[in-house]
C-alpha cells in the first residue's frame, strides 16, 4: 500500500473518484455459478481453494481501503463492456488490486473492484491489535499507522477477473437542499470555461489527500469542495452529504466511535482561514451540539490571539484516543512569528482543551535551555503537519515535527531549536513528554518529519 490519496477535482467542476477502499458486502459462496451483480457477466472466478462441488454458505467480505492517487483533472474516461467505465490518470496507468477477506468458508467473490491510480508501498505487519480488522476506521488502518490488512481472498491467481464495481463523482457544487448543505462556493481567482464570454465560471482545481474510511459498511470522506460525505459501501450510494462551509483537512477526517451517550462522531479540522475543529454526527452527518459551540471549536485559543489575521489550519486528522482528539498543527513557515505549532487534545465529549504541549519549550519546561536570547518567543513552526500515531495500549502518543519557522534561515533561532525536526513520545492522557528524539539539529533545510512512526511488534 501506498501512503497518500490525491484527488483533484476537474476545471469543469465535476470530478470523479475511482475508488478502491475498505467495503463490505454479504454475498452467497456460489464457487462454480456465474456472477453478475458487478458487471461481470457470463465469467466464472474459481479460486484454486473451492471444492469440486459446493454448497451453499452465507459469509461476509470486505475490501481493505488502499491509498488513492489519482488527478481526475487530467483523466479520461471511456466506456468499458458490460457498462463499466475505466479510469486513466495522467499517466495512463491502471490498477486493480483490492483484497478481500472471506470471514469463513471458501467461496466465489462477487467481486467489488476499484480502480486506483500510482499504487506504492508496503504494509507493516504487526501484532498490536488483538485481532485483524476488516473495517478501516483511520488514514493508517489503525492508531497504529501499521497500514495493514490481512485480507487474503484476492490473489494472484485470481487478481485478473477484477472488474469494476461502482463509481462516486465529486462535484465542485451540489444542489442546495436541507440534507445537502447548499452549493459549495467557488474558490477566488474563478475563470470562465475557455474564452468564451457567455461561458459559466469554472472553480479551480483543489486538491485533496483524504483517504477514505470504512466503519461497519460505511464509507465517509472528504471531499476538496467543503463536503463530508458517507456512502453505502457495497453500493456506493449516498447515505448523506453535508456541505461545512469551510474547506476540511487536505488529508481527511477521523472517526471516533462515540461512548454510551453521545454518538459516534467524525472530527476533522479545517485547511483554510477559519481555523475550526469539526465535530459531525457520523450516523446524520449534522454538526455535533455538545461538540464547542455547534459543533465547532477555535483552533486559535490559546496559540493564536497575538496573531487574530494568521490561520492554524489542520492539514491532516486528528488521532483519536480514547475520548480525546490529538492534533498537531499547520502554521506558517515564514516570517519567523506567528501562531505557535503546539500540540494539544480537545475532549470530544465538550470541545474543550484537555492538554497542550508547547513544541517550543517555554520557561520552566524541559529543554527550554536550548533557546538563546529569548529567541523563542512567539516563534512559529515545529508543529506536527503529519499524521500523529498512538500506542493505544501504553498510552502514549508519537508526534513527528517539523522546522521552527523561519523553514530555510535559521540565524534568528540559535541553537538545536528543541523540538524542531524532531520525535516526540508524549503521554496521550496527559501530554507529558516521555522522551524526543531530534533528527536534524538546527534544520535550515526545512526537513520535517514528515511521516508518522508505525508501530510494529519485533520477536527475537
Amino acid at each position: 500500500m501506498a501512503t497518500e490519496c490525491s484527488i483533484s477535482s476537474p476545471a469543469n467542476g465535476s470530478g470523479r473518484i475511482w475508488i478502491r477502499s475498505s467495503i463490505r458486502i454479504r454475498m452467497e459462496r456460489r464457487c462454480c455459478t456465474s456472477i453478475g451483480r458487478f458487471g461481470i457477466q457470463k465469467r466464472r472466478v474459481v479460486p484454486s481453494s473451492c471444492p469440486s462441488s459446493c454448497t451453499t454458505a452465507r459469509a461476509s467480505v470486505r475490501m481493505r481501503p488502499p491509498w488513492i492517487s489519482t488527478r481526475t483533472g487530467g483523466r479520461r474516461s471511456s466506456r468499458r463492456p458490460n457498462g463499466a467505465r475505466s479510469s486513466s490518470g495522467i499517466n495512463g496507468t491502471r490498477v486493480l488490486r483490492p483484497v478481500l477477506r472471506v470471514e469463513r468458508g471458501d467461496v466465489t467473490m462477487r467481486l467489488l473492484q476499484l480502480t486506483a491510480i500510482g499504487l506504492a508501498g508496503a504494509a507493516v505487519v504487526a501484532a498490536q491489535a488483538p485481532k485483524p480488522a476488516t473495517d478501516w476506521g483511520s488514514h493508517g488502518h489503525d492508531a497504529g499507522a501499521r497500514r495493514y490488512s490481512p485480507l487474503k481472498q484476492i490473489n494472484t491467481g485470481n487478481v485478473s477477473a477484477l472488474q469494476l464495481a461502482w463509481t462516486y463523482d465529486t462535484p465542485a457544487a451540489v444542489p442546495p437542499g436541507p440534507s445537502r448543505g447548499g452549493p459549495a462556493p467557488a474558490p477566488e481567482g474563478s475563470q470562465g470555461e475557455g474564452s468564451k464570454p457567455d461561458a459559466p465560471a469554472r472553480p479551480a482545481p483543489r486538491q485533496s489527500a483524504s483517504t477514505p474510511l470504512v466503519v461497519d459498511g460505511v464509507m465517509y470522506m472528504a471531499t476538496a469542495y467543503n463536503r463530508i460525505v458517507a456512502l453505502d459501501a457495497d453500493t456506493g450510494k449516498e447515505i448523506w452529504v453535508k456541505n461545512i462551509g469551510q474547506t476540511p483537512s487536505t488529508r481527511g477526517i477521523a472517526y471516533w466511535p462515540g461512548t454510551r451517550d453521545l454518538p459516534a462522531q467524525l472530527v476533522f479540522g479545517t485547511a483554510d482561514g477559519s481555523s475550526l475543529l469539526i465535530a459531525l454526527n457520523a450516523k446524520t452527518g449534522e454538526f455535533v451540539p455538545g461538540f464547542g459551540e455547534g459543533g465547532k471549536v477555535d483552533l486559535r485559543q490559546g496559540v493564536g490571539e497575538k496573531f487574530p489575521k494568521l490561520r492554524v489550519a489542520l492539514s491532516s486528522p486528528p488521532a483519536i484516543y480514547r475520548h480525546l482528539a490529538i492534533t498537531g498543527a499547520h502554521s506558517q513557515e515564514a516570517p519567523s512569528f506567528g501562531p505557535s505549532g503546539d500540540v494539544r487534545a480537545w475532549d470530544l465529549r465538550t470541545g474543550k482543551i484537555a492538554w497542550t504541549f508547547h513544541t517550543i519549550p517555554r520557561p520552566g519546561e524541559p529543554n527550554h535551555e536550548a533557546w538563546k536570547d529569548n529567541q523563542w518567543a512567539d516563534r512559529a513552526g515545529a508543529n506536527a503537519w503529519g499524521f500523529i500515531t498512538v500506542d493505544e495500549a501504553r498510552g502514549i502518543a508519537y508526534i513527528p515535527l517539523g522546522t521552527p519557522s523561519t523553514d530555510f534561515y535559521g540565524g534568528d533561532r540559535l541553537g538545536s531549536n528543541l523540538y524542531g525536526s524532531s520525535l516526540l513520545a508524549l503521554d496521550a492522557a496527559t501530554g507529558k513528554l516521555k522522551w524526543y528524539f531530534q533528527t536534524t539539529h538546527h534544520d535550515n533545510w526545512d526537513y520535517d518529519l514528515s511521516s508518522p512512526p508505525a508501530l510494529i511488534d519485533v520477536r527475537r
